[in-house]
């Protein structure tokens, strides 16, 4: 049983996933209609989490030279993210990678499926219930529910990085019924959410690790496989800068007498549009912007809707680099890049075509900046600083029996 090994282990880490599992909680119903009642004990919630993190790095063990820098470093950060852009959000999910340490991320990940699936089950069945609206949006002839939560796009990202976990832990040992299970929620959630491109994305998941479990069914795990390196992977080592900077310039350049740019804004519901409106009020920052006042569609997190123009850039590259600034940008690509340079000389696979798929994600959605939507944001510290992926899952997939079960 998964609490049985979580009380096993040290204070230390026990204590990470006791702060980690409050913030998880927290940030999901922060996204639903429950934000009326929870973002009233936002600020002293942050605070105990932080407590918490604080008491675990005094009655840890010593560490390394580089674990303090690593945190200080993170902690600086947090502190100028927090300072220039106003941003709690991102302020707690820097702190929540930079204090991860050793800590096995495992169980982490298995942590993030369960308190997710728990909490995201009770809004919807509360929405379907009556104890909180299931708001409908109409655009057009498009009917979309959120299912109790502020926007349609929140469920099927939560979704998305359900099967990215599932898929990473699990390999080729997951099952198909998993897999049928997946398609179906991906299948209605198109249906009843209309969430087009979020649910392509997740379908690209599905296929793929379908086409892996195919060809290499007769394998045992992975780390059998040769370790011949696949240089067609090569060409997406690069992938973040460059979906990044085609993104800059698509939404900067914006112009609908353009035939590609004009097909290319409709087939991605008017983003271009928006991401130049919002370029042409806030413009670019070397360290931020904390002025910036977006217009999103949805309910706010006092539980109203929204009726003004939008200006909220569902673009993760140009709404990190609005709203953090040039130099924070920067570093962020070239810590992606080298990520995916990590993973091709490990030949980790899995781990690259979720981090593709992510970058793609990531041009229709900013929503992956975040560690509740985004666990893989994790590995960013670990294989920068030269830790292999196989140290970082403790008890990887070397050791996973076929019949271990969870979500």
């Amino acid at each position: 049983m998964l609490a049985t090994k979580i009380l096993k282990n040290s204070e230390y880490d026990l204590l990470y996933y006791v702060g980690y599992i409050i913030f998880l909680i927290v940030s999901i119903f922060n996204t639903s209609l429950y934000s009326i009642y929870t973002v009233k004990t936002n600020s002293i919630i942050y605070i105990f989490i932080i407590l918490i993190f604080f008491i675990r790095e005094l009655i840890g063990e010593k560490q390394s030279v580089i674990h303090y820098i690593i945190i200080s470093l993170g902690l600086l950060c947090a502190m100028l993210v927090g300072v220039s852009a106003q941003s709690t959000m991102m302020t707690m999910t820097i702190i929540m990678v930079t204090l991860l340490g050793k800590t096995n991320l495992r169980t982490v990940m298995k942590l993030t499926i369960i308190v997710t699936w728990i909490s995201v089950l009770f809004i919807v069945l509360s929405s379907k219930v009556g104890i909180i609206d299931d708001i409908v949006f109409k655009q057009g002839d498009r009917i979309r529910h959120a299912f109790g939560f502020r926007y349609v796009l929140f469920l099927p990202t939560y979704l998305f990085n359900l099967v990215a976990i599932s898929i990473y832990l699990r390999r080729e040992n997951i099952s198909y019924l998993s897999i049928f299970f997946y398609s179906l929620l991906n299948i209605l959630l198109f249906i009843y959410s209309n969430a087009r491109l979020c649910v392509l994305t997740t379908g690209l998941l599905l296929l793929y690790i379908i086409v892996y479990k195919l060809k290499h069914y007769h394998k045992r795990n992975y780390y059998n496989q040769s370790s011949k390196h696949n240089k067609l992977l090569t060409l997406f080592i690069p992938i973040y800068p460059v979906i990044g900077f085609f993104s800059l310039y698509a939404i900067v350049y914006y112009n609908d007498h353009i035939k590609w740019m004009k097909i290319l804004n409709e087939l991605i519901g008017n983003r271009l549009l928006i991401g130049n409106r919002s370029y042409n009020i806030y413009h670019f920052s070397l360290l931020g912007n904390s002025n910036i006042s977006w217009v999103g569609q949805g309910i706010n997190i006092s539980g109203e809707k929204i009726y003004d123009v939008v200006t909220y850039v569902d673009n993760v590259y140009f709404n990190f680099l609005q709203k953090y600034g040039i130099l924070v940008f920067g570093f962020l690509l070239f810590f992606l890049t080298y990520m995916m340079y990590r993973c091709y000389l490990e030949n980790d696979k899995i781990l690259m075509m979720i981090m593709i798929v992510l970058a793609v994600h990531g041009f229709i959605d900013d929503l992956i900046q975040h560690i509740q939507y985004n666990t893989f944001l994790f590995f960013i510290i670990p294989l920068c600083f030269k830790r292999t992926t196989n140290k970082i899952i403790t008890n990887n997939v070397v050791n996973l029996k076929k019949n271990e079960k969870f979500f």
